[in-house]
Order: C-alpha cells, then sequence, then structure tokens
C-alpha cells in the first residue's frame, strides 16, 4: 500500500451525482481538492436520482489522504449548521404580488378537459377490453 499523503480517499458515497458535487462545491470553497468519482451521463436520469440510469450506482466524493479530517470536520460542521436554522427567525421579506395563495372555487378549464379525456379513455379501454375478452371466450 502507498502512503502518499497526496493519495485520494474516499469520504462519502451518495446516491446522485448532484449530491456529490454539491458536497464537492462545500470542499472547495473552504481550500479543500475534491472529487466526485463515479459520475456519468444517463439519458434517462441524467444524475437527478431518478432511478432511471444505472441501477444502485454511488457517486463517491474523494479527497486527499491528508485532508481527509479536516473534509471530514467539515462537513459535520455544514450539517449541524443546516439543521439548526431557526425558519420562524429568517426574514423572507414581503410579498411583491397580492394574488391569493390558492385559488379557491371550481379547477381551471383545461384541467376539467384532461380529467374528462382521461376518464372517457379509461371507460373505452375498460369496454374495449371486456368485449374482447368475451369475444376470446366464445373462441369466434
Amino acid at each position: 500500500m502507498n502512503d502518499d499523503p497526496d493519495d485520494t480517499v474516499p469520504l462519502v458515497a451518495t446516491s446522485t451525482a448532484f449530491e456529490a458535487e454539491a458536497i464537492v462545491a462545500i470542499l472547495s470553497d473552504a481550500g479543500i481538492r475534491a472529487m466526485a468519482v463515479g459520475t456519468h451521463f444517463s439519458p434517462l436520469g441524467m444524475g437527478l436520482g431518478l432511478g432511471l440510469g444505472r441501477p444502485h450506482q454511488r457517486v463517491t466524493v474523494e479527497v486527499r489522504e491528508r485532508e481527509l479530517d479536516a473534509a471530514r470536520r467539515l462537513l459535520q460542521q455544514r450539517m449541524a449548521d443546516s439543521v439548526d436554522i431557526d425558519w420562524d427567525a429568517v426574514d423572507l421579506g414581503e410579498r411583491e404580488d397580492n394574488l391569493p395563495l390558492n385559488r379557491p372555487g371550481r379547477l381551471p378549464w383545461p384541467v376539467l378537459v384532461g380529467y374528462l379525456v382521461a376518464v372517457v379513455l379509461v371507460g373505452f379501454s375498460l369496454v374495449v377490453g371486456t368485449l374482447l375478452s368475451l369475444h376470446a371466450l366464445r373462441g369466434t
């Protein structure tokens, strides 16, 4: 085994490339060189954790061995800081519009048309499926 302090070692494994790259950015901002290993472009999943890419692919964040302890401490501190946010004390400012937060009353007409089309298609497929099944059972 090579004991070179510049060799990279795994720091953490994540389930998405996005999460790994966010950790790399946090470490880089603190002056710790890090890289995400195992990232890949999946046209179906696009690294968003949709489960459409390679199954069970883990993305590892690696750092230099000599910076491993500092990287662990930094991530633990960032996690502790993010949990301690008191959202009641955060000033989000005033709303710039006067629109209602939710629209009371009926659904918009495009939504109603979509529901109607969906109901008609489901009903049609049930009727046709039943007729085809009965036709197949009769053997004609």
